[in-house]
């Protein structure tokens, strides 16, 4: 997937992001117990390097510790990341989140 740019004075990316920051809830509730029909929870994290903000995808998440851990879910261009890398982060990253349910997203 191509990496797609966008500025923070970005209105539409902004509220977006302001959207999933709101819902998250809906989110945790779910992957804490998780449905039959639901499955592939990822969150989207925000990574700073220097002047460089990247969002990548976050998998096989641990949210029993502090901060929280996963594991990168896509191909990031941010030096020192890498697919498949273990990770971790603050919920203050969150930037977007999703979970498969009844085979939608």
């Amino acid at each position: 997937m191509p990496l797609i740019s966008f500025g923070d004075q970005d209105a539409k990316m902004n509220a977006a992001i302001d959207r999933a920051k709101r819902s998250l809830t809906v989110f945790f509730e779910n992957f804490v117990a998780p449905k039959n029909n639901q499955k592939s929870f990822l969150l989207k994290v925000a990574f700073e390097s220097d002047d460089d903000v990247e969002h990548i995808w976050i998998a096989d998440l641990d949210a029993s510790v502090m901060p929280l851990e996963g594991t990168v879910a896509n191909e990031p261009s941010m030096p020192g990341i890498k697919f498949m890398q273990r990770i971790t982060f603050q919920p203050n990253q969150i930037t977007d989140w999703m979970f498969v349910e009844d085979g939608f997203t």
